[in-house]
């Protein structure tokens, strides 16, 4: 007796915030939701003019980036890290102009480990060999001034002496204290990054006269990174319309495959800017079952069977044409001066939020034109 097998589809859907129509001044999704945007990893890279060699390939937890070539950009180059995001877990933008930014995003949490596997493509970006940038939280300095070798800062509450004017040198001059003081410093463009070893803000005294400023920073200022309180809001109701697009969709069909998550966006990389697109995979065991009816409001005669892609795109779209309300864990990055340092007394709040709904159903064809939803492959 022959047995039927059904053979599971994996689709590949993004999601376009910003066109055709463009909906950022109401809302967007998010994966991920404030206190795992506030975690994300990143690093920015030193040098905004590399000169590649042809063929120079580099690693990226492990998976190639690359090749590049001598007439490769920066530009260029996020595109590389972009294309292979779902199977690296590390997105790229240019979130400070003329940079390269990774960011973990698959997980949020993820250590981002470099290495050259061909050339020297990382010392061309100014990037170090590691085995894993691990700090989330990043804050990041203003421009970085003339600071003058001998001077100091206080950053909470210990006296951290220059020995160099370079940014090099002050980031190791930093970093010989982090045991004392919870901060590391890595260079960053043209300035400085900052992270504390447990994600709490930092608090700079008053140290030489000027040496703060030099550095990117202000004297008797606590630094806590940019995700406000209202912008945390923001990412909430967004990761609220993530999961009303999942609540949609498993409403028909149970996917037995939901990730290899890209997000795009530059200034993503504070927790300020929600992601400009987001694209995921979905994989559908029983891809006959993916079969929904037009509802009322919708703009179809009701009833009208869709099937496929067409489905699955309609089923995510009345995820952005429904508000949802519920409870939330929000990030709040308040903080309070204890002295000579600086903390969160209450680092998440719980509120109870409403995510509007991006359009209404008689629009929902305009939502669907900024989907993308193809068939990428079968089991």
């Amino acid at each position: 007796m022959t047995l039927y097998h059904q053979i599971p589809t994996f689709y590949r859907a993004t999601w376009n915030n910003s066109g055709p129509t463009n909906y950022s001044s109401v809302g967007s999704i998010s994966p991920f939701n404030s206190i795992q945007m506030n975690n994300m990893i990143s690093v920015t890279n030193t040098n905004a003019a590399p000169t590649f060699t042809n063929g120079d390939v580099l690693l990226c937890n492990d998976v190639q980036i690359g090749p590049f070539s001598n007439a490769f950009t920066i530009s260029n180059v996020v595109t590389a890290f972009n294309n292979m995001t779902q199977f690296t877990g590390v997105m790229a933008s240019q979130s400070f102009p003329g940079y390269i930014t990774l960011q973990s995003i698959d997980p949020p949490e993820q250590p981002i480990a470099l290495s050259d596997l061909s050339g020297s493509p990382l010392e061309e970006l100014g990037l170090t060999q590691v085995s894993g940038y691990k700090h989330g939280n990043p804050i990041y300095s203003g421009a970085f001034g003339s600071p003058s070798v001998g001077a100091n800062v206080i950053i909470n509450g210990t006296t951290v002496v220059f020995s160099g004017s370079n940014i090099s040198s002050i980031t190791t001059n930093i970093n010989q204290s982090s045991m004392v003081t919870n901060v590391v410093a890595v260079p960053s463009g043209g300035n400085l990054q900052l992270n504390t070893l447990d994600g709490s803000p930092i608090y700079f005294g008053q140290g030489s006269s000027g040496a703060s400023a030099a550095i990117g920073f202000s004297d008797n200022m606590a630094y806590g990174g940019a995700m406000t309180y209202a912008s945390a809001v923001q990412i909430e109701q967004a990761n609220m319309l993530w999961k009303n697009i999942i609540n949609n969709v498993e409403s028909i069909v149970s996917p037995i495959y939901w990730g290899s998550i890209a997000i795009t966006g530059n200034n993503t990389t504070d927790g300020s800017t929600l992601p400009t697109t987001v694209s995921w995979t979905i994989g559908i065991s029983d891809p006959a079952a993916l079969v929904t009816a037009t509802l009322v409001g919708e703009p179809e005669t009701v009833g009208t069977l869709l099937y496929g892609t067409a489905a699955l795109t309609r089923l995510i779209a009345r995820g952005l044409v429904t508000s949802y309300t519920e409870n939330r864990k929000v990030y709040n990055n308040t903080i309070t001066i204890r002295g000579s340092y600086a903390l969160r007394e209450n680092p998440v709040v719980i509120a109870n939020l409403t995510a509007p709904a991006l359009d209404i159903s008689s629009n929902i064809h305009l939502i669907e034109g900024n989907l993308a939803v193809t068939v990428i492959g079968n089991a």
